[in-house]
């Protein structure tokens, strides 16, 4: 699919509502969620989690709205800045030069995930001793 014309060109109804206004977005790559801004995939796959976790198998508004706000809430200000540290850090791997000359090659999925694990176990003092 990525190699297709038209889904590399197709822009998307945010951009065609945002050009008559003269307005500039950026956006992250499509089908990376690892990057999306600032970390917010993070933090509603952390609020998803404890929706679910937490299930008291009670219907009805109230519950469910009780429910949403405490999967909410249990992202924290610590939790989310973490959640923009690994988003930084995927976004840092991606323009790291890859071939060793400083020059910028497209960089696949595997090779990110190869390199953070890489850097996870640098930092590892079982492994240095």
């Amino acid at each position: 699919m990525p190699n297709c014309e038209d889904f590399k060109t197709e822009i998307t109804a945010m951009h065609e509502l945002m050009e008559p206004l003269g307005i500039w977005m950026e956006q992250t790559p499509k089908g990376h969620p690892e990057l999306a801004g600032r970390g917010i995939e993070y933090c509603w796959g952390k609020s998803k989690y404890e929706f679910r976790k937490h299930n008291n198998f009670v219907s009805g508004k109230e519950n469910f709205e009780k429910r949403v706000m405490t999967a909410l809430k249990s992202v924290t200000l610590r939790r989310s800045r973490a959640f923009l540290r690994k988003a930084n850090d995927y976004m840092r791997a991606y323009r790291m030069p890859i071939d060793g000359f400083g020059v910028e090659a497209v960089a696949q999925y595997a090779d990110i995930e190869k390199m953070s694990a890489i850097v996870k176990n640098h930092r590892c003092t079982f492994d240095q001793d």
